[in-house]
């Protein structure tokens, strides 16, 4: 028998296990960012844990794979070890520089949602709260709000012609993380709770406002 035959049907079952699992890894990385993409805004999300975890063995297999096509031999041994620990770090490297660019688009999908309520609560500024002014949410608001799990309630922090709303964000941890607007600068911006200048930044920014809730869901 040739010798490349015995080796390619030598290499066709660890090619097989290696691409189901690489399948299997790649499903799961581009799930956890997926959730990262389209979650309510955040401070870093649990999904992230899955992410690390996924991407070093996304790397992993596809180099493996790699390896099967180009050299027509598998990683084995010590090679196999050096190339776990090597894609190992890599992996988490990518998942971190993947943060960046979900947590934007997330961001960006917030603001675009929610930016009709905002106008709205712009045009009356002057006495902005429930119930003396109803706001309407449309339908594209209220699913976004219902797929992204949005807080109930957010806070209106205002005096005449101004106001802070403010809305809970989620973490990886059990501390959230505040969402808030700024008429005056018109910008979106958030922190962790955990922390302690940002938090009292905040304080700071809306102490002498009047506060009401305004109903999300």
């Amino acid at each position: 028998m040739d010798t490349s035959t015995t080796t390619a049907a030598s290499l066709r079952r660890p090619c097989i296990v290696s691409l189901a699992v690489l399948v299997v890894w790649s499903t799961l990385a581009l799930w956890m960012a997926w959730l990262l993409a389209t979650a309510w805004p955040y401070e870093l999300l649990p999904p992230l844990v899955g992410l690390t975890i996924a991407l070093p063995g996304v790397l992993f297999r596809g180099g493996d794979l790699a390896c099967m096509r180009f050299t027509r031999k598998r990683l084995v041994r010590w090679w196999r070890v050096l190339a776990r620990l090597l894609a190992l770090p890599a992996g988490i490297v990518l998942a971190f520089a993947a943060i960046g660019p979900l947590d934007r688009i997330s961001m960006a999908r917030f603001e675009r949602a929610i930016a009709p309520l905002i106008e709205q609560i712009h045009g009356h500024a002057k006495a902005p709260c429930p119930p003396a002014v109803v706001y309407t949410k449309d339908a594209a608001l209220q699913g976004y709000l219902d797929r992204s799990r949005s807080p109930g309630k957010a806070d209106l922090h205002h005096k005449p012609g101004r106001f802070v709303m403010s809305v809970m964000g989620g973490s990886i941890d059990i501390d959230g993380s505040t969402i808030y607007y700024d008429s005056r600068s018109r910008v979106w911006q958030k922190f962790h709770n955990d922390s302690v200048d940002k938090r009292e930044a905040f304080a700071a920014l809306v102490k002498d406002l009047d506060n009401c809730k305004i109903t999300l869901r």
